[in-house]
């Protein structure tokens, strides 16, 4: 298990990254990593403390995970439950079962030209944004992976979620956290975090 600290690398000697976002859902919970070059002091407080907005895209054994914190553009992730290893493949319907408020999705922002973390955040999504995602990870464990053609599917996505009124139209839920509305029940809460843990 991994601690993570703003600061610090993200990785232990990697310097460098590609400007990407990855979501991943493993036996150690829900994580969602941005990662940037030399991300201005907005983009930091987006992400630490700005409304973030989550929702969900299905297109065949593809789960698409998009974010968008404060004023920053919408960013993609796509995710398969079968891509990790057996050992770190978490039982959805577990999850799923047991399910109380909702589940915690650790979020960090990596400064992609030197490796080192500059954000760090756990937001706390909503339980029905919560069952819809649980749900639709548990479909994708009923159907054989084939690798090739999830990379088509990811790939003819890049056209397709171009701006947020199709993100939105095609999306199958959606979640919205925002602390200044804290106490509302429609929203989420999030809390800002020096360090999380990675497994």
């Amino acid at each position: 298990m991994q601690r993570i600290r703003v600061g610090q690398p993200f990785h232990p000697g990697v310097t460098g990254y590609e400007e990407a976002i990855h979501y991943n859902y493993t036996t150690g919970g829900h994580t969602l990593i941005l990662s940037t070059k030399n991300p201005d002091l907005s983009l930091i407080y987006d992400i630490r403390k700005g409304p973030a907005t989550l929702a969900l895209g299905l297109d065949e054994e593809v789960l698409f995970f998009f974010g968008r914190f404060g004023d920053q553009s919408w960013q993609k992730a796509h995710y398969n439950w079968w891509i990790n290893p057996p050992i770190m493949r978490p039982d959805p319907m577990d999850d799923f079962h047991n399910l109380k408020d909702g589940v915690s999705l650790n979020v960090g922002l990596i400064n992609a030209s030197n490796g080192l973390v500059a954000a760090l955040r756990s937001v706390k999504i909503s339980g029905d944004f919560s069952r819809c995602l649980l749900g639709s990870v548990e479909q994708q464990i009923r159907h054989p992976f084939d690798p090739m053609h999830y990379l088509e599917v990811v790939e003819k996505s890049r056209g397709k979620y171009l701006d947020e009124s199709s993100i939105l139209n095609d999306s199958i839920c959606l979640s919205v956290i925002d602390d200044s509305l804290r106490g509302n029940p429609v929203f989420s809460d999030s809390t800002c975090h020096s360090e999380f843990r990675l497994h």
